[in-house]
C-alpha cells in the first residue's frame, strides 16, 4: 500500500514540475519499425508511439526530428536535442549519454544470403564483406570483433538487407526483431537469419550525460504505461507475433488494484471464521484438489500452446515443404496434413475451397509424372527413395523439385499405413548446377583453343582463334578485336551493328587507354545514352597487353565469370603471341646479320643443303669483296664503313630476285646464291650490280666491289668446288681493282684533308717544292726525295679522323679538344698503313710532331731517334706557315722566320738541319 501511494505521489509530482514544459527528441529518419518517416514525411514508428504515450500520460509536450542515425548521435552529444528516441546500450555510450531503463531486450543476429547458407558466430565472417548500418552499436562491435572483413557502413539498415538480398554482401549484422520485419515488409526472399543470437542488447532511451529529470520522467511514465498495459498494444501493434521480452508492469497493477481487494476480502472470512471453520477444512481440501487439477491442465495446455507455436514459427521458416498421407481401408489415399510451404512451393493456398479436390500428382509436369509414380509405388512397397521432377505452379510457373519420402507403419504390425515426405524447390540449385556445367563446358573448350594458341606458330592463328572462342564459346553476339600496328589502332574482325558504338570508342580514345593501362573497361549503358542515342548496349573492353583489346557489345551486363573467362582468353592469347614474336626475333637474329639485315652464314649453308636438287640446277654462287673498307675505317671512322657496308647490301639485295639468297659471308664480303641460273646470267647480273653502286654518291671514296661468279651443274657435284671458283675469281679481281685504286685513293685522302683543314693546295705545292728543293740540297735518294714530296702533302693526313668543328674551330681549344688533335699522328698512321703507296711513310707520318728535345708527341721521341723525313718535315712545314700565315695569324717575313727556327733549334727542331735549311734559303 505504501508503494502505491508513492507511486501515485511521484506521478502527481512530476505532473506538477513538468506541465508546461516541452522536450525535443532525435531519432533515425529510416530505422522501421521503431522510427522512421513515412511517406508524407511524418515521424512514425514503435518509439514514436511509446514517446506519445508517455507524454500523454504525463501531459508534457514533445517535438520529434528525424535525421541520419550518426547525425541524431551528434545532435545529442552536443545538446542540440534532449533525448533520442531509442538506442542500445552500451559501457563505452554510457560515458557520452543517460540511459533509461530497457524496455526491449533485441537479440542480434547474422543475416545471411540463401546461397551462402546460415552462419553461426562471428568468427564465420572473417574474410567476408559484411554490411552494418553505421554509428550503430553492430558497426562499433564489428570494428572490434570482426578481424580481417571488409566491413561495408550503410546510412540504412534497408540498404544493407538489399545488398544481401541481391548478393552484393556476404552478410548483414542486425537486431533479429528489426530484421525480420524489414524482410517481411519489403518482400525479400533470399534472406536467412542465423539461429542463435550472437549478442544481447538492452534497448532503452537516451537523454543528455546529467539530465536525470527527464530520465527518471522517461522511466515513470514507461512505468505508467505498462501497467495500463498500453506498452503491450503498441508492441503488438508493430511486432505483432515477434517474440520479445514482456514487462514487469502487470505485477504493479496487482499491487495497485489487487492488493486493496484481498484486504477487505480477508477481513470479510476473519469476521465468518468462527462460524464457518468446520466448513473452511472441507472447502479447503477441495480447493486443494481442484487447484492441482486445474495446474495439470493449464500445464498441459501451455505445453500444447508453446507446440503449437513451435510448429508454427517452424512452418513459417522452413521452406521444405512436408505431407503426410495415410492408405485407408477403402483403397483411397488421403493426405491428411500439408505444412505451410505447400502454398510457397506450389502456388495454391491452404485456404482454398478447392485444395481438397487437389493431389500432388495434379502439379507435376506431364513428362515426370509416370516417374514419379513409380517412386511412389516403391516408397509403398517399404523403400526410402528420393526423386527429382518438375512441377507447374498455379502461376503457370516451372519449379524443379526434389523430394524425399518414407514409409510409415502401424504401431501393432510392419505393414505400410501411410507415407511421409519433404519437397525442397530446387530450381535455384538447378540453375546454379546447369550454370556451373556451362561454365565448365566453356573452360573445357577454352582449354582446347589455349592448347591451339600454344602450338601455333602464327598470329593470324591466335587472332582467328580469339574470334572463334568469342562467337562460339563466349556466346558473343556483338563484338571487335582491335589491334595496336604502328602507334595506330586498327579493326581486325567485327561481329554485328557495332558503328556507333565503335566509333565513340576510337574518338573517345577508350581503346587506347585500355591497352596502354591494361585494365579491363566496363562501360554501362546509362553512361553509353549520353552521348550515343537510343543506344542499349554496354561495352566491355578486355587488353591484350601491348597487343590490342576485345571489346564485347551486349544488352545485358556481363556476369564476373564470364568476365573472368575473356580475361583469361586474353592471358592465353597473349602469352602465345609473345612467344610467337619471341621465337621469330630469335630466329631472325640466329639467321641474319645485325648490320645490314641480310642472312648469315649459318642461314646460307642451311640453304645450300635445301636447294642442293636437281630442279634448281644450275646453281650459280657470286662472292662480292667490297674494296678499301679498311682504309674508309682508318680515315673516316667506322661509322662510316658501317655505312659503306649497309650500302652496298642494299644495293646488292635490291638487284637480285626474290627466290636469289643474299647473305654476309665475312666482315667486307658477301655471297649470292642463285638458283636456275647458270654462268652467263650471274655474270650479267653482276654488270646491272655494278652500275648500281656506280651511281652511289656521298662517300668520299669512290665505291668499289670485287665479285667472283662460281656455277655448280648438277645435285651430285660438290658445292665446295664453286665456291671455291667464285672464290678465286673474286681475289682475282680484287688485285686488278686495287692497282687501279691506290692513285685514286691517295687523291682522295689529299682532297679530304684540303676540304677539312685549313690547308690549302697552295701550301701543299709549297711544302712539296720547299721538300724537293731542300732534300736534292742535302742530298737525299730518289727515294727518299718521293717519299719526302708525299710526306709534305699527307703528312696531317690524320686530322680526316678529327672532328671539322674542331679543326675549324675560331677559339681556344679545351683539354678535350686538344686530346683528339694531338690523336691525329697516330690516326694518319693506321691511315698510312691501310694504303700500300703510304706504307712508306707511315712511321713519319707518326713523328712528324715529335720534338728534338723529346717533348713532342704521340711517343715523346729523343733527337735522331725521330726518322729523317720527319725532322726536315717539320721545319719545312713550320717556315711555310710562319711566312705564309693562317686564318688567325699574320704571316712573318723570312728573317723573322729563321730566328725563330734558330731559336727553337735544339728544342723543338733539330738543330744541325736548322743551320743545313738556313744555308738552303740563303742560296
Amino acid at each position: 500500500m505504501r508503494r502505491s501511494l508513492s507511486t501515485v505521489f511521484f506521478i502527481l509530482l512530476f505532473l506538477t514540475l513538468f506541465a508546461e514544459v516541452r522536450y525535443k527528441f532525435g531519432g533515425d529518419t529510416d530505422y522501421p519499425p521503431f522510427e522512421y518517416a513515412n511517406d508524407r514525411g511524418a515521424p512514425v514508428g514503435f518509439n514514436i508511439d511509446v514517446l506519445r504515450a508517455i507524454s500523454s500520460a504525463l501531459d508534457f509536450d514533445v517535438e520529434i526530428e528525424l535525421r541520419v542515425w550518426t547525425s541524431a548521435r551528434a545532435a545529442l552529444e552536443d545538446g542540440k536535442i534532449d533525448g533520442l528516441l531509442g538506442m542500445c546500450y552500451s559501457e563505452e555510450r554510457d560515458i557520452l549519454v543517460d540511459f533509461s531503463n530497457p524496455h526491449i531486450i533485441l537479440h542480434g543476429s547474422i543475416f545471411s544470403n540463401r546461397k551462402t547458407g546460415k552462419y553461426s558466430s562471428l568468427n564465420d565472417l572473417r574474410e567476408l564483406r559484411v554490411a552494418v548500418q553505421k554509428g550503430d552499436l553492430m558497426d562499433e562491435l564489428v570494428s572490434s570483433e570482426v578481424a580481417g572483413s571488409e566491413i561495408v557502413r550503410v546510412e540504412y539498415p534497408e540498404i544493407a538487407l538489399r545488398m544481401l538480398n541481391e548478393g552484393q554482401v556476404d552478410a548483414v549484422l542486425l537486431g533479429k526483431i528489426q530484421g525480420l520485419y524489414l524482410i517481411k515488409e519489403l518482400s525479400l526472399k533470399n534472406i536467412l537469419v542465423s539461429e542463435d543470437p550472437f549478442v544481447r542488447l538492452e534497448y532503452c532511451f537516451a537523454v543528455k550525460e546529467g539530465d536525470v529529470e527527464l530520465l527518471s520522467l522517461r522511466n515513470e511514465g514507461l512505468a505508467i504505461i505498462s501497467s495500463t498495459g498500453e506498452y503491450r498494444q503498441i508492441y503488438n501493434k508493430w511486432f505483432g507475433a515477434i517474440d520479445a521480452n514482456a514487462s514487469n508492469s502487470p505485477w504493479q497493477s496487482f499491487l495497485l488494484f489487487a492488493l486493496p481487494a484481498a484486504l477487505i476480502m480477508l477481513l470479510v472470512l476473519v469476521g465468518k471464521y468462527l462460524w464457518n471453520r468446520a466448513l473452511r477444512k472441507e472447502v479447503r481440501e477441495k480447493t486443494a484438489f481442484l487447484s492441482a487439477k486445474l495446474a495439470e491442465e493449464k500445464s498441459v495446455e501451455t505445453q500444447l500452446s508453446l507446440s503449437v507455436q513451435r510448429y508454427k514459427s517452424m512452418s513459417e521458416t522452413i521452406s521444405d515443404y512436408y505431407y503426410e498421407i495415410d492408405f485407408s481401408n477403402d483403397g483411397e489415399d488421403h493426405e491428411v496434413w500439408r505444412s505451410e510451404a505447400f502454398e510457397r512451393i506450389s502456388g495454391h493456398s491452404l485456404d482454398s475451397p478447392d485444395l481438397q479436390e487437389l493431389d500432388w500428382e495434379s502439379v507435376i509436369h506431364p513428362e515426370d509424372l509416370d516417374c514419379y509414380k513409380g517412386h511412389f509405388e516403391s516408397v509403398r512397397s517399404g523403400n526410402e527413395e528420393r526423386i527429382e521432377y518438375r512441377i507447374v505452379r498455379k502461376d503457370g510457373a516451372l519449379r524443379w523439385a526434389s523430394e524425399y519420402s518414407k514409409p510409415s507403419y502401424s504401431k501393432d504390425s510392419s505393414r505400410v499405413r501411410g507415407i511421409r515426405g519433404a519437397v525442397r524447390d530446387i530450381t535455384d540449385e538447378k540453375l546454379v548446377k546447369d550454370e556451373l556445367e556451362r561454365t565448365k563446358e566453356k573452360v573445357s573448350k577454352l582449354h582446347d583453343i589455349a592448347l591451339k594458341m600454344e602450338k601455333s606458330n602464327e598470329e593470324d592463328t591466335i587472332f582467328h582463334s580469339i574470334i572463334d572462342a568469342s562467337a562460339n564459346i563466349l556466346g558473343m553476339e556483338m563484338f571487335g578485336l582491335y589491334l595496336l600496328y604502328n602507334q595506330e589502332i586498327v579493326t581486325l574482325e567485327t561481329k554485328g551493328e557495332v558503328a556507333s558504338m565503335q566509333g565513340y570508342l576510337f574518338r573517345s580514345g577508350i581503346l587506347r587507354d585500355s591497352i596502354e593501362n591494361g585494365n579491363t573497361t566496363f562501360i554501362s549503358n546509362s553512361s553509353l545514352c549520353k552521348v550515343i542515342t537510343d543506344c542499349e548496349q554496354s561495352i566491355l573492353a578486355v587488353p591484350m597487353k601491348s597487343i590490342g583489346v576485345l571489346v564485347s557489345y551486349h544488352d545485358s551486363p556481363m556476369k564476373q565469370e564470364e568476365v573472368k573467362l575473356v580475361e583469361i582468353l586474353m592471358a592465353h592469347a597473349v602469352e602465345a603471341i609473345y612467344r610467337i614474336r619471341s621465337d621469330k626475333e630469335i630466329h631472325y637474329v640466329t639467321f641474319h646479320d645485325p648490320l645490314t639485315s641480310l642472312y648469315n652464314r649459318s642461314f646460307f649453308e642451311e640453304e645450300v643443303e635445301r636447294l642442293n636438287v636437281e630442279r634448281q640446277m644450275p646453281i650459280s654462287i657470286v662472292m662480292g669483296d667490297v674494296n678499301g673498307l679498311k682504309i674508309v675505317n682508318d680515315a673516316f671512322g667506322h661509322l662510316e664503313g658501317d655505312r659503306l657496308l649497309k650500302t652496298v647490301a642494299d644495293c646488292l639485295k635490291s638487284s637480285m630476285r626474290s627466290d636469289d639468297i643474299i647473305a654476309r659471308w665475312g666482315g667486307d664480303e658477301f655471297i649470292m646464291l642463285l638458283p636456275q641460273t647458270d654462268t652467263q646470267s650471274a655474270e650479267s647480273l653482276v654488270g646491272r650490280i655494278r652500275k648500281a653502286l656506280n651511281r652511289i654518291t656521298g662517300f668520299s671514296l669512290p665505291i668499289s666491289v670485287s665479285f667472283g661468279i662460281g656455277t655448280k651443274f648438277d645435285a651430285d657435284q660438290d658445292f665446295r668446288e664453286a665456291l671455291i671458283s667464285a672464290e678465286e675469281r673474286m681475289y682475282r679481281d680484287k688485285l686488278l681493282n686495287n692497282i687501279s685504286m691506290r692513285s685514286r685513293t691517295v687523291k682522295v685522302l689529299e682532297k679530304s684533308l684540303l676540304n677539312k683543314s685549313y690547308e690549302t693546295e697552295e701550301h701543299t705545292e709549297r711544302v712539296k717544292t720547299l721538300s724537293r728543293d731542300f732534300g736534292k740540297f742535302i742530298g737525299l735518294s730518289e727515294a727518299e726525295l718521293d717519299n719526302l714530296l708525299l710526306l709534305g702533302a699527307l703528312h696531317d693526313i690524320g686530322k680526316i679522323a678529327v672532328p671539322e668543328e674542331i679543326l675549324t674551330k675560331a677559339g681556344s681549344l679545351t683539354s678535350e679538344e686538344w686530346k683528339k688533335i694531338k690523336s691525329h699522328p697516330e690516326a694518319g698512321f693506321r691511315i698510312a698503313l691501310s694504303s700500300p703507296e703510304l706504307v712508306g711513310i707511315a712511321d713519319e707520318i707518326l713523328s712528324h710532331h715529335e720534338w728534338w728535345d723529346g717533348s713532342g708527341y704521340p711517343r715523346g721521341l729523343v733527337g735522331e731517334s725521330i726518322p729523317l723525313l720527319a725532322r726536315m718535315m717539320s721545319i719545312i712545314d713550320a717556315y711555310d706557315v710562319m711566312t705564309s700565315g693562317r686564318p688567325y695569324k699574320h704571316p712573318v717575313s723570312s728573317e723573322e722566320a729563321i730566328e725563330e727556327l734558330r731559336r727553337c733549334a735544339g728544342k723543338q727542331f733539330d738543330p744541325g738541319l736548322v743551320d743545313s735549311f738556313v744555308s738552303f734559303l740563303n742560296v
